[in-house]
């Protein structure tokens, strides 16, 4: 069920996922994220329209229900070996979403092996129902 998103766990283990584009006074104004990264990013989009959009709009839910603030810290804290696919699905949803809000947290969760962490858990479940 989760091979769409799980195929990009050899892609991210080698990527660079971007850096940050910064102004001639060297004050960060975005993010340059490589091909693969915004191309996840859309696939972890795309799984929602096809297995689970139900649940897409409920992540903060589904992170309380396993009492996983929608913070950087505590997210990337998580102790994901427990969680169901649901849950590691909406860790990574989460952190795709936080980039609207927050520039440089996807390339945070990236950097810091949090997004394959999760892909791995995902894979590890893999057969679960989205619900």
């Amino acid at each position: 069920m989760y091979e769409s998103l799980t195929r990009w766990i050899p892609k991210l283990e080698k990527d660079r996922y971007g850096e940050w584009v910064r102004a001639e006074d060297g004050f960060p104004l975005y993010v340059a994220y490589s091909w693969n990264v915004r191309t996840f990013a859309e696939a972890v989009f795309c799984f929602a329209d096809d297995h689970c959009a139900e649940h897409a709009g409920d992540f903060h839910r589904v992170l309380e229900e396993h009492r996983i603030p929608w913070s950087r810290k505590a997210m990337k804290g998580a102790e994901v070996s427990a969680l169901d696919g649901r849950t590691a699905y909406a860790l990574l949803l989460a952190a795709v979403r936080a980039e609207r809000s927050c520039p440089g947290a996807l390339l945070d969760f990236c950097a810091s092996g949090c997004v394959v962490r999760w892909l791995r858990r995902l894979q590890e479940t893999d057969g679960e129902n989205c619900a």
